[in-house]
């Protein structure tokens, strides 16, 4: 599989009457190869999200538990259903 992905912060400004009218976000751009069926995309998604969700657990998982016992927050959960 041929892949691309780009990662990149940008800025834009917009119209506002606020001294807060600088907009942040981070960009991600995915381009692949698609051999067969657009749900290939869909697989390679859903596991970049996986490892990022995973990640940020196990890296702030004592974080995540604190906040847990505060807040009403309930665990995002996955499921592996495709619709067909």
């Amino acid at each position: 599989m041929r892949a691309h992905l780009l990662s990149c912060v940008a800025c834009r400004a917009e119209k506002s009457y606020t001294h807060r009218h600088l907009c942040e976000f981070t960009g991600l751009d995915f381009e692949m190869e698609i051999k067969e069926h657009y749900f290939e995309v869909l697989d390679v998604i859903d596991a970049l999200f996986r490892h990022i969700f995973e990640g940020l657990t196990h890296s702030f998982g004592a974080l995540q538990m604190n906040t847990r016992s505060r807040t009403p927050i309930t665990r995002l959960r996955s499921t592996s259903v495709r619709p067909t």
